[in-house]
């Protein structure tokens, strides 16, 4: 004899959760011969400070938000963006192009470098002095924050999504979305200020290793997956 709806009852199970960071292996420390080539071969001065965003080139990246910063940085500071990535998708030659149209715009066109595709972002990442990726969107970890950590240099970023969990005040600067007051503020700071970002760079790497560590990470998805073949 069937039971009746009425009579069934529905047992919810409560089951744990875990979190386990992506393991993102460190990369090889770069010479400062190298550090120095790398910047040559860029047009980047010794005494410039070099800003790097190194990212697919969708609008929610920030890279406007960054432009428009930058232009009100203080005039004297002297200063190099380098804009990595484009080519992944159809619509990035176009993208590129209206970049370039901002940038002259603002007056920046001398300031900025778009190096497009590269096989070496490590290498341009030990080579700058400042990770900037403003997301106006929430960025679901952020691979790219951790590589700059690696780097040993500080990370600006805004404080929303995957930012929010690997940048702490320790290691880089959070500013809201979309304020490009804020974002030139905290720029400025840094530019002009060399301690601080030798600072926020040294405490980088140990944070990377933190959250990221392939051997650490790996052995904790080990131990979740054997804790969830016991459940």
């Amino acid at each position: 004899m069937k039971k009746s709806a009425q009579n069934q009852k529905t047992v919810k199970i409560s089951l744990p959760s875990y979190i386990a960071g992506i393991p993102v292996a460190a990369p090889f420390r770069l010479s400062e011969e190298g550090r120095v080539k790398i910047r040559c071969e860029l047009c980047a001065l010794p005494e410039e400070v070099v800003v790097i965003i190194s990212c697919r080139l969708d609008s929610w990246k920030g890279h406007e938000f960054l432009f428009q910063a930058l232009a009100q940085v203080r005039k004297g500071n002297q200063w190099k963006l380098w804009v990595v990535g484009g080519g992944q998708a159809s619509g990035d030659a176009n993208r590129r192009r209206l970049l370039e149209l901002l940038a002259g715009e603002l007056g920046l066109t001398d300031c900025i470098r778009f190096l497009g595709h590269r096989d070496d972002v490590w290498k341009l990442l030990q080579a700058a002095d400042i990770h900037c990726q403003p997301n106006s969107g929430p960025e679901p970890f952020g691979i790219a924050f951790v590589e700059a950590l690696y780097a040993g240099i500080p990370v600006v970023s805004t404080s929303i999504g995957g930012a929010l969990e690997i940048v702490t005040s320790d290691c880089g600067i959070l500013v809201p979305p979309r304020d490009s007051v804020a974002l030139a503020t905290a720029l400025t700071g840094l530019i002009e200020n060399l301690e601080l970002r030798r600072s926020l760079g040294s405490a980088g790497p140990s944070r990377a290793r933190l959250l990221c560590d392939p051997d650490q990470q790996v052995a904790e998805i080990e131990r979740v997956l054997l804790s969830c073949s016991r459940l």
